[in-house]
């Protein structure tokens, strides 16, 4: 494994060697509690948080960890690597630490992931993890899965596209695939990308969503209410669950009757959660019809996605949510000059003048009207251009 992972790591540094607009500074270790022995297998306790360990391979990298209760290491478990943009382990480890207590899955969190910057703290901090995960957490074949947020999201695609079917799954939290990025075909993991209503990268993740319905990739696409940050712990466990779904589907884990029931009813209780949103519910619906299907009997769930999908309402929001994303598209080309403007100016830009080229008042307007679909794709637009001016 560990040879497996330099060779493919040091591949993506030869790809992506260019570095990013920013540096981010890592996680300090200075505020860190001591680190457990890295070969001391003895000391790794279970059913809680460990905060810091060192990876044996690098001492420089080092992780947080969670061991499922049940946990014995004679036994093959489901490994998730969580890589914050910050490298704040704990952060993530704490919101899918519930679901991978229930489903048993170790969590794997790196002090040493980054985003907006080179690659190459995530490439260094995933050639430690990945033969420190085989060496002591006796991962199950094929059932490494990654999580990340923002630039580390986009990173995990290329790895995983270097990993094959070592990789069973990839959450993407509020950013899509890379540019320029060439999917395997076919496709080797799922992937369910998550993005708040108001990240000004939601709309990128609901049209890879759209392209990926087009393939053969498993993929699930939910939102939450809120900014550019990871989710609330109840959509970090319904992307776990629906992770613990499609290895039942494909045959990695076990096909267990109670299990499954248990996870279609959580599905459908989080369908019933979205009835003020036409367009969701009948997505949520149509998603249980499909990743059940040939599992359980979902008649019912089939014929209410189809009704719903062809309601009034739902064609309105899709016309709507389409309006909304051309109007998008043609104010970040607008953007796009402005900002190559200011780049190539001998003088900072006058505040009033940028106000107005960029329609600020406008769209603190329509952030503040009552068209609620319209209020979030001006927040979101507002976002994204203070991430990049502030």
């Amino acid at each position: 494994m560990a040879a497996v992972a330099n060779d493919m790591l040091l591949k993506m540094r030869r790809v992506h060697a260019a570095p990013w607009i920013v540096v981010l500074a890592l996680a300090g270790t200075a505020t860190q509690p001591a680190a457990a022995p890295a070969g001391d297998t003895a000391s790794l306790r279970t059913g809680q948080v460990m905060e810091h360990l060192v990876c044996g391979a690098d001492s420089e990298r080092s992780y947080a960890l969670y061991l499922p209760s049940a946990f014995r290491p004679d036994r093959r478990w489901p490994v998730m690597i969580l890589m914050d943009p910050r490298g704040r382990a704990l952060v993530p480890l704490e919101l899918f630490r519930p679901a991978a207590e229930d489903l048993g899955y170790v969590l794997v969190s790196s002090y040493d992931t980054a985003s907006d910057g080179p690659r190459e703290p995530n490439i260094l901090a995933l050639r430690a993890l990945l033969p420190e995960i085989e060496a002591r957490f006796s991962p199950a074949p094929g059932r490494i899965y990654f999580t990340g947020f923002s630039g580390t999201a986009r990173f995990a695609w290329d790895v995983g596209a270097l990993m094959g079917k070592k990789l069973a799954g990839l959450i993407g939290v509020g950013a899509g695939r890379p540019p320029a990025y060439d999917p395997p075909s076919p496709a080797t993991f799922a992937f369910f990308g998550i993005a708040g209503t108001d990240d000004f990268n939601y709309e990128e993740l609901r049209v890879l969503n759209r392209t990926l319905d087009e393939g053969s990739q498993p993929h699930r696409f939910a939102a939450f209410d809120g900014p550019h940050a990871w989710p609330p712990g109840p959509v970090c466990t319904a992307a776990l669950e629906w992770m613990e779904l499609q290895a039942m589907r494909t045959g990695l884990r076990p096909h267990s009757d109670s299990l499954l029931g248990r996870l279609h009813q959580a599905a459908v209780n989080r369908a019933l959660e979205l009835d003020g949103d036409p367009l969701m519910t009948a997505e949520a619906w149509t998603a249980i019809a499909e990743d059940f299907a040939g599992l359980l009997d979902v008649t019912a769930e089939s014929v209410r996605a189809e009704q719903l999908s062809a309601s009034q309402d739902v064609r309105t929001a899709r016309r709507r949510e389409q309006e909304l994303l051309l109007a998008r598209d043609r104010y970040q080309q607008r953007f796009t000059t402005w900002l190559e403007q200011v780049d190539s100016a001998s003088n900072p830009p006058v505040t009033a003048r940028s106000l107005r080229t960029l329609e600020i008042a406008r769209l603190q307007r329509r952030r503040d009207g009552k068209d609620s679909l319209d209020a979030a794709a001006a927040r979101r637009i507002l976002a994204h251009v203070f991430s990049y001016t502030a």
